[in-house]
């Protein structure tokens, strides 16, 4: 039983190492509610601003939450302007 937790947790570690930093963020969510930020920062070997972010994403969203980008406003773009991209690399002109 403990080599089966063992070999789940480094499979957790390896899985995080080769997660883009979103989901980093969001695997780190997993990690036991009494762990301090310094302790997650340590176990996944992660930078200081993204144990902070995981702690709030946590108590906003929960267990295994998609963090949201917070950059801006974040508004989609409508559909004139993605024709009009679109239609701007089609020209002959443009490669």
């Amino acid at each position: 039983m403990i080599h089966e937790s063992n070999e789940l947790l480094g499979s957790l570690r390896k899985l995080y190492a080769d997660s883009d930093a979103s989901e980093k963020i969001r695997l780190m969510t997993i990690a036991p509610t009494e762990w301090g930020r310094q302790k997650i920062e340590k176990w996944f070997n992660s930078k200081p601003n993204q144990a902070r972010r995981l702690l709030v994403l946590r108590i906003n969203n929960g267990i295994l939450a998609y963090p949201q980008c917070i950059r801006g406003n974040n508004r989609p773009l409508c559909d004139s302007t993605i024709d009009a991209v679109v239609k701007f690399y089609r020209e002959d002109g443009i490669s």
